[in-house]
């Protein structure tokens, strides 16, 4: 999966506090798989990187924009 994507949406880092769970140790290994891979970390719950995310978005549906 990581291999074949450009884009890796990590959501509901508002939960992050509760879980056992090492984004460093996630991220490196997907990244082992694909380097190129472009991170978005998000919270839709209190609004964290959704900015970011929405506007990556956009611009990759923008007929006119440049091939990324």
């Amino acid at each position: 999966m990581f291999r074949a994507c450009d884009v890796l949406v990590l959501n509901k880092l508002d939960l992050l506090p509760h879980l056992q769970f090492d984004r460093e140790r996630f991220f490196e290994y997907a990244r082992t798989v694909n380097p190129r891979l472009r991170v978005f970390q998000v919270s839709a719950l209190r609004g964290d990187g959704l900015e970011e995310w929405c506007s990556w978005l956009v611009d990759r549906s923008d007929p006119r924009a440049e091939a990324h």
